[in-house]
């Protein structure tokens, strides 16, 4: 069965102060386009520099007057599922549960080699973070809730 990829980009920004960043991963239903990839990411930065850091209350990175010295948004690649904080996602909202879950299950095994490359400290190697999917018995059931809906994905989270 050959299943649906979608196209990932990576969107990021790095602040002057002692070298933080924020970045993320997201999965699209359609590539974007020049200007929808620079909307994406003005709306990836005001979401981010409004973000509480750390633990409440500490302050948001725009409160701190951290300079945006660099960001920027890049194709990554197609795939069919994300990587979230301790979940992924994909768009593939037609497959029932059991197959979101084998779906799943073949993307982590094929990911499973680039994860055990973060030890190798290897530049030349290729790696990924799984971020605990590695462990079957973290996955939850697929998320359909409605914000899911909303925002049309499916969520396992690990």
């Amino acid at each position: 069965m050959t299943e649906k990829e979608y196209p990932i980009y990576r969107l990021w920004m790095n602040m002057s102060d002692k070298g933080q960043s924020v970045g993320m991963s997201k999965m699209y239903k359609e590539e974007l386009t020049k200007e929808e990839q620079q909307a994406e990411l003005r709306e990836f930065m005001d979401t981010a520099l409004d973000e509480k850091r750390y633990d409440e209350p500490t302050p948001t990175i725009r409160s701190l007057n951290l300079e945006v010295v660099d960001s920027g948004i890049e194709y990554e690649r197609h795939d069919t599922w994300c990587l979230g904080w301790f979940q992924h996602y994909t768009c593939n909202v037609h497959l029932s549960d059991p197959e979101l879950v084998q779906s799943f299950m073949r993307f982590v095994r094929r990911m499973l080699p680039l994860h055990r490359n973060i030890d190798r400290r290897d530049p030349a190697l290729e790696i990924y973070c799984l971020m605990g999917a590695e462990d079957a018995w973290r996955w939850k059931k697929p998320c359909r809730c409605e914000y899911c809906q909303e925002r049309g994905i499916v969520i396992i989270s690990h």
